[in-house]
């Protein structure tokens, strides 16, 4: 189970040591995604699952008789800072560690936002895990950011040799978004591309 995965890889990340010693009867995981805006459905559906899994552990007494408690927050898909405003996800970043409640995160949803919140996670030493950011920039140099999922770098190859070998074309066009998924995949793919002739 994929979310099981990530829970579990998740608290042991965190250190079964800190379980224990930490006060009170809780135990808190972070979800950061978008809750609203673009993305909305995304981020309901995967707080829903977290939720529905953390239920089940809780049913059965919780690590160590400790509850886990899920802390959502609402990065709106928004990583980029512009003029004079943080971005949403860097601002969730700063939240989820000045409450200090967290032993992990799950999120962010774009590989931008997972970037940025990363920078902050790994500085305060929070292990993070995204459920669905495929850059390659997401967990490259960063010991804390984790991931069950595959980076952009095998669509982006698998891609270029199916234009090739399938479709017989010699010429491509590329047209991506400027957001880091979507250049790292046009990157990959016209490096591939040239590779095939």
């Amino acid at each position: 189970m994929r979310l099981g995965t990530i829970i579990l890889s998740l608290l042991i990340l965190a250190g079964c040591n800190s379980f224990t010693q930490r006060k009170g009867d809780t135990l808190h995981i972070a979800f950061a995604g978008p809750m609203s805006g673009e993305g909305a459905a995304a981020g309901k559906f995967m707080s829903q699952a977290i939720q529905l899994y953390l239920d089940e552990i809780n049913k059965k007494g919780g690590i160590k008789g400790k509850t886990i408690i899920l802390d959502i927050y609402d990065d709106q898909n928004d990583c980029q800072d512009q003029a004079n405003q943080v971005s949403k996800a860097k601002q969730v970043a700063n939240q989820i560690v000045e409450k200090n409640k967290a032993l992990a995160v799950i999120g962010h949803w774009y590989s931008t936002c997972s970037i940025t919140g990363g920078e902050i996670y790994k500085k305060y030493k929070i292990p993070a895990f995204t459920p669905g950011s495929e850059d390659i920039k997401v967990t490259q140099n960063n010991e804390w950011y984790f991931r069950n999922i595959y980076n952009i770098r095998a669509p982006g190859q698998f891609l270029a040799n199916y234009v090739k070998k399938v479709f017989n074309q010699d010429t491509v066009t590329i047209i991506h978004e400027t957001a880091d998924y979507g250049s790292y995949l046009a990157k990959v793919f016209e490096e591939t591309s040239r590779k095939l002739g």
